[in-house]
């Protein structure tokens, strides 16, 4: 049976894994993302401790990382990164992987990678297009059509969080859950640390004004970038994650009666507006699935 490491890189945590060529894993973790702290070079041996680690338990035939950033999958260069990566622009983790452990390698974008696994394991399965939306601290997308990924010429297909959204601003700085924090903080008075989102539906559920106010708000300006989506790429699915989805059963009716008022009935009619079904997981998995289509492209 043919092993694998997958790793998710994010802002605050590295996840880790095993999978078989099936997609399961076996065996997961997570270390803290230390960059912002320890410096590149600290970050860099901490990825190679993961991959020699299960290489000592295992018999490993490749590693499938996910990022935060812009990645070129052609070099496996990361092209962009945000600015808690100090130093991590221009890295080619897969040359790294190969040169320290012998095994081959493979980087892309980790909403990309959760598209992936959506379209492999997930709500995708099936659809002939489909574009993956990630609501968190910003807003990552990414789109598929006919089983590919469109990466774009300069790989940042995808990247609708910087979308020009009126206002002086770009979509993720008004539509994201850390603007949704911030703005009821602003209402409450107080300061937007001292809030967690959860906080903010349990406030809205129990009838809260500023909460519920804030979050039609949020939904509202949703409904207009994937609107604008639609309109553009005109998916059969549009699939919804990130940890506010958490909340599906009570945004979803919202986002569903703004989109109704804004997209041409025939479009709304015919997509499919589904919430994330992979969890933590779906990143590893569609690096995998990645790196498994590249294997077979290259045998």
């Amino acid at each position: 049976m043919s092993l694998y490491v997958c790793i998710d890189i994010g802002g605050t945590s590295i996840k880790h894994g095993v999978a078989n060529e099936q997609g399961r894993l076996t065996v997961t973790g997570a270390i803290a993302n230390s960059i912002a702290v320890k410096g590149l070079e600290a970050f860099l041996q901490s990825l190679l401790n993961i991959v020699q680690e299960y290489q000592n338990k295992y018999m490993i035939e490749g590693v499938a990382i996910c990022t935060a950033g812009m990645v070129n999958t052609k070099t496996g260069c990361i092209v962009r990164a945000p600015h808690y990566f100090p130093g991590y622009a221009g890295v080619k983790l897969p040359a790294f992987i190969k040169e320290n452990t012998g095994l081959p390698a493979i980087v892309i974008n980790d909403v990309n990678a959760v598209c992936l696994g959506e379209y492999w394991q997930g709500a995708g399965q099936k659809a002939h297009s489909l574009f993956c939306l990630t609501f968190g601290t910003g807003i990552g997308g990414a789109f598929m059509l006919e089983g590919k990924l469109w990466e774009g010429v300069s790989y940042c297909a995808g990247e609708v969080g910087l979308m020009h959204a009126g206002e002086n601003a770009n979509w993720e700085d008004l539509a994201s859950t850390a603007g949704l924090i911030r703005n009821v903080g602003m209402a409450k008075g107080i300061a937007p640390h001292n809030i967690n989102g959860r906080q903010v539906f349990a406030w809205a559920q129990a009838g809260d004004t500023e909460s519920i106010n804030c979050i039609n708000k949020m939904v509202n300006r949703w409904a207009v970038g994937i609107a604008n989506i639609c309109y553009v790429v005109n998916p059969q699915v549009v699939i919804l994650g990130g940890g506010v989805m958490a909340q599906f059963d009570y945004l979803l009716p919202r986002l569903k009666k703004e989109l109704a008022s804004i997209l041409l009935q025939n479009i709304y009619r015919s997509t499919s507006f589904v919430r994330a079904q992979m969890g933590n997981g779906a990143g590893m998995v569609g690096a995998l699935y990645y790196f498994l289509q590249e294997k077979h492209v290259s045998a």
